[in-house]
């Protein structure tokens, strides 16, 4: 009787106890965890609405940059500015080429966002890839192709749905991480305490519980790092890819060779992070580092080594070396990274990243050096035609020597201004009865005249002085540094050595030569006068003879 009674009185309230405590416990188990899936629901809905956001203002950028759309809306227009930098640092082929990747990646972004259960028509109409004959009818160069209503429409719900979604990310973020972090209250020490002071029973089911508990927090906990490791990628791509655009826009914005070349060796390197950086060009005497930054390396032969396999095959080329003919100065091993500098359907060049150690560069590396290379090759042809354009404006067609207007500027630099040297001499020449060989013998073979005076004079000077087609047939000698004495030698020289020419029509040509020098005081127009009045004194004096002028210039 007293048996059955202890039974009564503690089994079976025990028994109801552990059962009472059972349901309770699976009651908040189911509760948190319904909790935590909804909150993890709402976070990566969140993330996906983020991503699809980002990738409908890159296709309406990249559409812009191709004038795809049949109207420009006011909603649109602020997306101009980055579609007319990409326009002035790519190509066509690059900005189709943009536009399939931003294709492509939309279209993935929308499937993330649908599979999260967030379903909007307008995000849906921008993000679906373009129809295959539209996409060919923008690469035939065709504009004006594309509605912009359904652009404006998704860039004004994603802008709504960012002001709401942001904040309610945030708070799920942060509850879900309280939820992984910290225990329910029902897992408490009192709690569990007087639980296992009730019944014994309750002990085992606790222990299972809770250990099942941790083990879902982990898990928990885990997927939302995981998230928080992808976003972080995802950001620092961004980042990468913004430094890249403006490192391109930069390059681009160099008019002449050498800011281009100093421009993309220096901003390579920064995006590298700061491994060395050298372009090789291809000239007659093979591959030579036209520009460094950070770099050691030497001129090598057109098919040697890493940068020669590179421009031969016009692909790619990523190693670690433990020699290199470009490196002579390499200790253990180096990483290399090479890309060519394609133009016009041909390899040019390559553009080099170097660092040491034996850890390759990656392929985020890999990336950015090549489309670096893409924009850079584009900017030095631009570049080079820049120069030629510039050198054609300051030398004469017809004799090939610096012309009156790089005398000028070359006069003004030497004679005012922080640039102006103690002493400067000026020599005007004119050839002796030039308009009578011209009416004798015609044009053509005064032209010819005028060239082989041109050579005669600039191989009398010396090598630091430089030689002008003035006009007519009037030349002039610049000679930074020389005393009057020394200017006498080389006027008799210049004057002499054009005597002993050949002439086209036979018989010989003379020169006279006025000859003005001066120290820092007066103004080159002032050196450029006393020189052309000496030269008038050699002529009314007899010709063929060098005339100095009474006093310098200067």
């Amino acid at each position: 009787m007293r048996l059955r009674q202890l039974l009564a009185w503690t089994v079976v309230p025990c028994a109801l106890v552990a059962l009472t405590a059972g349901a309770f416990l699976a009651q908040a188990v189911g509760d948190e965890r319904a909790r935590a899936a909804d909150l993890a629901q709402g976070a990566l809905a969140g993330d996906a609405l983020e991503d699809a956001t980002a990738w409908v203002y890159a296709k309406t950028t990249a559409l812009m940059t191709l004038d795809a759309f049949a109207e420009r809306p006011v909603e649109l227009q602020i997306y101009e500015t980055g579609a007319t930098a990409m326009r002035t640092s790519m190509d066509r082929s690059l900005l189709l080429t943009n536009l399939d990747n931003t294709d492509a990646s939309g279209a993935t972004a929308l499937r993330r966002l649908e599979a999260t259960g967030v379903r909007d028509v307008a995000i849906a109409a921008v993000l679906t890839p373009l129809d295959r004959d539209v996409r060919d009818a923008l690469g035939a160069g065709r504009t004006g192709l594309i509605d912009p209503t359904p652009h404006v429409d998704a860039i004004a719900v994603v802008q709504q749905r960012q002001k709401t979604s942001s904040a309610e990310a945030t708070l799920a973020s942060d509850e879900l991480l309280d939820l992984a972090a910290g225990p329910p209250y029902w897992r408490g020490r009192t709690f569990l305490v007087a639980v296992l002071a009730l019944v014994s029973l309750a002990l085992l089911g606790g222990l299972i519980g809770a250990w099942r508990l941790s083990t879902g927090a982990a898990r928990l906990r885990r997927a939302v790092e995981d998230e928080s490791a992808d976003a972080a990628t995802h950001r620092a791509r961004s980042d990468r890819l913004h430094a890249v655009l403006g490192t391109a826009r930069r390059i681009a914005a160099g008019r002449d060779v050498a800011t281009v070349q100093q421009t993309l060796v220096h901003e390579t390197r920064g995006l590298l992070h700061d491994a060395g950086v050298a372009l090789y060009l291809r000239t007659a005497a093979g591959l030579t580092p036209a520009a460094q930054d950070g770099a050691a390396m030497v001129g090598v032969g057109a098919n040697e080594g890493i940068v020669g396999r590179c421009i031969e095959s016009a692909a790619t080329e990523r190693a670690v070396l433990a020699r290199d003919p470009a490196i002579p100065t390499i200790v253990d091993a180096c990483a290399l990274l090479v890309a060519p500098l394609v133009a016009e359907g041909q390899v040019f060049g390559a553009l080099v990243a170097v660092r040491p150690g034996a850890v390759l560069f990656d392929d985020n590396d890999e990336t950015v050096l090549q489309m670096l290379a893409l924009v850079a090759a584009n900017a030095l042809r631009s570049a080079e035609r820049y120069d030629s354009t510039v050198a054609l404006t300051l030398h004469d067609p017809l004799t090939g020597l610096a012309n009156r207007r790089r005398l000028d500027a070359d006069l003004q630099a030497l004679t005012a201004g922080a640039g102006a040297i103690d002493r400067v001499a000026f020599l005007m020449v004119d050839i002796d009865h030039f308009k009578q060989f011209n009416d004798e013998y015609g044009h053509p073979v005064g032209d010819e005249l005028l060239r082989r005076v041109a050579r005669a004079i600039t191989a009398a000077v010396r090598a630091v002085d430089v030689v002008y087609r003035y006009g007519g047939e009037e030349f002039s000698v610049l000679l930074p540094d020389a005393t009057v004495e020394e200017a006498q030698i080389v006027a008799e020289r210049v004057r002499s050595t054009v005597a002993a020419a050949p002439v086209p029509a036979g018989g010989g040509v003379t020169v006279s030569v006025g000859l003005a020098a001066s120290d820092r005081t007066g103004s080159g127009f002032d050196l450029l006068a006393a020189a052309d009045a000496a030269l008038y004194d050699a002529k009314h004096a007899g010709r063929n003879r060098v005339a100095r002028a009474a006093t310098g210039a200067r």
